[in-house]
């Protein structure tokens, strides 16, 4: 199978979930044995224009600077590549590299299946779902959605039926010493009480959220796993609110050393803003961790009451207060700890990934019945 992925971010130049995504599912077609390129809509600054990762061939567009200019020259360029490519299937991994794979297509009977990641369909504006939306879904050939909300409000939106539901996957690391062991290697006293966060340091994550909450929860230590604009700014504010000693700004991890430090920590919260899916919730769950997390998009399909706390948005005092019910209870801590890594087994790639190459087959068994 010779397949084309088209998505506007791919790592190294973005590590957030579409990114990450993309890349583990073109490693898991490699592996397959399918030939695997993908097409990302923008390149960035010092980034190649074309590379070989590791047998998955990188195209990075660069299209100018001003949008409808722009626009044209990517819808341009990418029906050129896959006139060149001539892949067997399209795999667009958002709504508006839908409507770009849409284009790429027409006159080639060539099947697309168009994934819905989260933000770009909730935060489509009107004229945006009036038109995009619906000219992406209508026409592609599949169409998948990482949650059900996402697949129901997408069908409400287009009439696009069925919409089926295919969650983001994550990487499951083998061979991850004992909590123990990585307890002592990072220093921790035998009964201190860590708690992770793994997220971009962006106001939509919320961090800042549980900075404040942190000063009502006195017991804990905090490990800050991620980078972004806000690092100062949270740096400013653990200084002022007198946290600054038990907060660690670990900065950008590799995928492994996150997962060693999830097996290390006591509890994982994610304060986000908003959060279309959260595919660090499933690494945490596959960790054992229990969960203390906002009560926003795809987020309560991965955290129920039987694995974790869920409180508003940017509320630091409903987060203090989760935070400090689950570490006063570590009976109920450890059975959240048996639960979670069974659910996380749902979301790793060696199922998602399935999941993917059935709906691939299928789509291509029925574009071949139409032609």
């Amino acid at each position: 199978m010779r397949l084309l992925l088209l998505v506007n971010e791919y790592p190294p130049d973005r590590t957030a979930g579409t990114a990450m995504a993309t890349y583990q599912l073109a490693r898991f077609m490699v592996e397959k044995g399918a030939e695997i390129s993908v097409v990302v809509t923008e390149r960035a600054p010092g980034s190649p224009p074309m590379s070989d990762d590791a047998g998955v061939m990188v195209c990075r567009l660069h299209a100018g600077w001003v949008p409808i200019v722009r626009w044209m020259n990517r819808m341009r360029r990418i029906r050129r590549l896959v006139g060149t490519v001539k892949p067997d299937l399209l795999h667009a991994q958002s709504i508006s590299c839908g409507l770009y794979a849409a284009v790429a297509a027409f006159g080639r009977r060539l099947p697309v299946l168009t994934s819905i990641q989260g933000q770009d369909l909730c935060q489509a504006s009107f004229l945006q779902r009036k038109t995009e939306v619906r000219w992406a879904l209508r026409a592609a050939g599949r169409v998948t959605a990482v949650t059900p909300a996402l697949a129901t409000l997408a069908e409400s939106l287009t009439g696009v039926r069925p919409i089926h539901v295919v969650p983001h996957g994550f990487l499951h690391e083998q061979g991850i010493a004992s909590r123990d062991a990585l307890r002592e290697r990072f220093g921790l006293r035998p009964l201190e009480l860590v708690l992770l966060c793994a997220a971009r340091l962006d106001p939509i994550k919320g961090v800042d959220v549980l900075v404040q909450a942190v000063a009502d929860v006195p017991e804990a230590t905090v490990w800050l796993a991620g980078d972004g604009p806000e690092r100062r700014h949270l740096e400013q504010m653990a200084a002022s609110l007198g946290v600054a000693q038990r907060l660690r700004f670990l900065g950008n991890l590799p995928h492994r050393d996150l997962a060693e430090r999830m097996r290390a920590a006591d509890l994982f919260v994610l304060p986000s803003r908003s959060e279309a899916f959260g595919i660090v919730l499933a690494e945490a769950m596959d960790a054992g961790l229990p969960i203390v997390a906002s009560r926003v998009g795809g987020i309560p399909g991965l955290v129920e009451a039987d694995n974790g706390l869920l409180v508003p948005p940017e509320d630091p005092a409903a987060l203090a207060r989760a935070i400090r019910e689950l570490l006063a209870d570590p009976e109920r801590r450890a059975a959240m700890a048996r639960v979670n890594p069974e659910k996380a087994k749902a979301y790793r790639w060696e199922t998602v990934g399935e999941t993917y190459w059935k709906a691939y087959r299928e789509l291509l068994a029925e574009s071949r019945v139409q032609a």
